[in-house]
């Protein structure tokens, strides 16, 4: 059997880094509300804390000194950002397969999956382009595991695999504080389980 994570408020508080980033931006002169709507875009095309600011048309010097000091961030205190139960459940299951499944800009997902060490811990890991669906790839997945078990907090990457009819267990994970956790979804516990940790997860 496969465990396949989701990166982003499943293994990382993805929230806390984005509340450190955003301080870091508003403290340079910008609208909260402003920074927020163009984080919302930068979204969409692959989120990186370089585009979020080139997006916002903030100076080069400023976008080089604000980006010093987010991997300074990183550096230091990304590990911090691992959420507690995540080590000890999958040092709990060794003898199954483990894999993160994560989307976005493939230089600032891989710098914090590096910096927060979730690489050593999970070694096989897939960083889907923001025009792809994670189902493409957990269908890929399926031709080597039998039986997968997509754990995500985001209800849309859930959706994608159930209306694929992927036969997939898929479990939503509801982090506290975390930007998805806020909101219920009408296939809660229909088409997949809700947890709040992994520890919830018996298999």
């Amino acid at each position: 059997m496969r465990y396949v994570y989701d990166f982003d408020s499943t293994l990382f508080s993805t929230e806390r880094l984005w509340q450190a980033e955003r301080a870091m931006i508003i403290s340079a002169g910008f609208d909260p509300e402003v920074v927020d709507e163009t984080g919302d875009q930068a979204a969409r095309l692959g989120y990186s804390p370089r585009k979020h600011m080139e997006m916002l048309g903030m100076d080069a010097d400023v976008i080089v000194d604000i980006i010093e000091r987010f991997e300074v961030l990183l550096r230091d205190d990304a590990p911090s950002f691992v959420f507690a139960d995540v080590i000890p459940f999958i040092n709990a299951r060794k003898d199954h397969s483990h894999s993160v499944l994560t989307i976005g800009d493939e230089g600032h997902q891989r710098e914090k999956l590096l910096t927060s060490g979730i690489d050593k811990l999970i070694p096989n890991i897939t960083i889907a382009r923001p025009e792809e669906t994670k189902a493409s790839h957990l269908l890929r997945m399926l031709e080597q595991e039998q039986k997968l078990i997509f754990i995500d907090d985001n209800p849309t990457h859930l959706i994608t695999a159930h209306e694929a009819k992927l036969p997939i267990d898929l479990v939503r994970i509801k982090r506290k504080g975390e930007y998805y956790a806020i909101e219920p979804h009408e296939l809660d516990d229909v088409a997949w389980r809700v947890i709040t940790s992994l520890s919830e997860i018996e298999t």
